[in-house]
């Protein structure tokens, strides 16, 4: 009947539409229709060529085939294996690992073609290593792969690669891909020429040249800038040269990844036989370093100033009573060793706490962050407890009063996450829902409005207020550190550790890390100028040594406070 014929027409419609954009989705209309339709290009066929009327492709006049072309990666296939084909060999597996060409195998580059996106852990060091700036793509390459090792290799792992890549062999061996590069006929274009034993093969000196050679029309991959004939013994310094720039870098500002005594032996055991008979003033150097950090404990923070009293505001400090409680304190002055108390413990977190969502895990391997997010906590559950433990409405209305007054306290002094700590508590469901005392905390709706406005805000779109917050202050700054641990578990969640079936190291999932990490880092450096107040942090550390209401018993002390209404 007509009424079965439209459904019928309308779900052929929803149909056609739904296969209309999974085909059309990101560009790859064909692709994705010959994978539906189950049709493989078959290995070796080739694209025919248009100059020559659709007949066979130019065949190659000498017989041994042309250098191969990297294909360029193709992201439907990220996640497959790419096993060498039988007889061709895996360099990574020979005595010395590096130099080698760059293919899909062992690389993977980001849309721009220059920076890196995945890599073997070879090939990453090789980059780290490499003379020529350009092959790592960005000046944070550096930064983010010391700062994010930890995620996929180990102090000593990374320490022996190093010792690898610095015993560049004296002679070049067979799996170096070191090529020169020849002008084109076309100025603003460069082909890559590669080496060859034999001198049958030509060498290509124009793009059309190199079609020739490489009938297939796959592109070759981005090239660097034009460099003279590889000369080997200097190429062996210049990688030596910066094996000694990353150790030294290592050294300087990650000293905390040589946490073991047998770690420390063998670095030094390594610059004094190896490196010290080559390049003497340049290892004396590395070892002043380690000698020095060797005999300070190997902290993250020992390099930061500590939290100091030069220049500091005139502390406010109560008179000191048996009983003090939160009233008897005034309330900059409640904020002001707030900050002192967790700016220390902020500038401890060290890089690595960061890594693979540490803090999540039991274990040690975070103890900072862990114990940063543990007095969160404790300093919410005791602004929840302190309100609905008070039965006297005057006196309720008192405390709230007091922890806004230190809240904005610590806004002013840049302290968000102490701010944070006490609006969270604030905006408990067992204090939000007190009506009679947020009535007696604001006289106006407006001041109620302006509260809102300020606090409650805070907490939707992201966080994107308290982050904008954040980018306009110049340290001293304490940030919340909910941010940043947010950020970081949507990167660990939401990206995969390695492609190609665990073969290569997803390494932009690590520069996105990196950059969560250093906007952690960059408050970390400079210290808040205020006298601490030892009444005051002893007030506050029985406030963390309190058996503190859970959320269950401070609900019920509120329907105390103000029973429900009844309707």
């Amino acid at each position: 009947d007509e009424t079965t014929l439209q459904y019928s027409v309308a779900i052929f419609c929803v149909i056609i539409a739904a296969i209309g954009s999974y085909f059309v989705y990101d560009g790859k209309i064909w692709k994705r229709l010959l994978r539906a339709l189950g049709i493989k290009k078959k290995k070796g066929d080739q694209t025919p060529s248009t100059s020559n009327g659709g007949s066979k492709p130019p065949v190659s006049p000498v017989n041994e085939k042309p250098a191969p072309i990297p294909e360029p990666v193709v992201e439907d296939d990220i996640e497959k294996d790419d096993p060498f084909p039988e007889g061709e060999e895996d360099y990574e597996l020979t005595p010395y690992p590096f130099d080698g060409p760059d293919t899909r195998r062992n690389l993977m580059l980001q849309k721009d073609g220059t920076r890196i996106r995945a890599a073997t852990l070879f090939k990453l060091v090789e980059k780290l290593t490499t003379p020529d700036e350009a092959q790592r793509g960005t000046a944070q390459y550096t930064p983010a792969f010391l700062l994010t090792y930890r995620s996929f290799s180990t102090p000593e792992q990374l320490l022996k690669f190093l010792m690898l890549r610095f015993m560049v062999p004296e002679e070049m061996p067979p799996h170096s891909n070191l090529n020169p590069i020849i002008p084109a006929t076309d100025p603003t274009e460069r082909v890559l020429i590669r080496s060859s034993s034999s001198d049958t093969n030509p060498i290509p000196s124009s793009p059309s040249a190199l079609s020739q050679s490489n009938p297939s029309g796959i592109p070759p991959p981005p090239i660097p800038p034009k460099i003279t004939p590889p000369d080997w013994k200097t190429h062996r310094k210049h990688v030596q040269l910066r094996v000694w720039y990353v150790l030294k870098e290592w050294t300087t500002n990650h000293w905390y990844d040589f946490d073991h005594p047998e770690l420390v032996k063998l670095y030094t055991d390594f610059l004094e036989i190896h490196m010290l008979p080559e390049y003497k003033k340049l290892t004396e150097q590395l070892l002043a370093i380690v000698r020095s950090n060797d005999q300070s404990t190997p902290s993250y923070s020992r390099k930061h100033k500590r939290v100091g009293s030069f220049n500091a505001p005139e502390s406010l400090d109560p008179q000191i009573q048996e009983s003090m409680g939160l009233l008897d304190i005034p309330a900059l002055e409640m904020a002001r060793q707030l900050t002192l108390i967790e700016y220390q413990l902020y500038t401890h977190i060290q890089p690595k706490e960061c890594l693979n969502q540490a803090w999540s895990k039991k274990g040690e391997d975070a103890p900072h962050v862990i114990e940063l997010i543990n007095r969160f906590n404790q300093i919410s559950a005791w602004v929840i407890s302190s309100v609905v433990k008070e039965k006297n409405l005057s006196a309720r209305i008192s405390i709230v009063r007091q922890f806004l007054d230190i809240a904005r306290a610590c806004k002013a002094l840049q302290n968000f996450n102490s701010m944070m700590e006490i609006i969270a508590g604030l905006m408990s469901s067992s204090i939000s829902r007190l009506e009679q005392t947020w009535s007696g905390v604001f006289a106006t709706e407006e001041e109620r409005a302006e509260f809102d406005a300020e606090f409650t805000s805070l907490f939707t779109r992201n966080y994107k207020i308290l982050r904008d917050a954040v980018k306009q202050s110049q340290p001293p700054c304490l940030p919340y550190l909910g941010v940043y641990l947010s950020d970081l578990t949507f990167i660990e969640d939401g990206n995969p550790d390695t492609f190609r079936m665990g073969k290569l190291i997803n390494f932009e999932k690590r520069t996105m890390i990196f950059k969560v990490i250093e906007n952690l880092r960059i408050y970390q450096s400079k210290e808040y100028q205020l006298f601490p107040v030892d009444s005051i942090q002893a007030f506050l550390r029985t406030v963390m040594l309190e058996k503190q209401l859970n959320n269950n018993e401070t609900y019920a002390e509120s329907l105390i406070c103000e029973p429900r209404k009844k309707k």
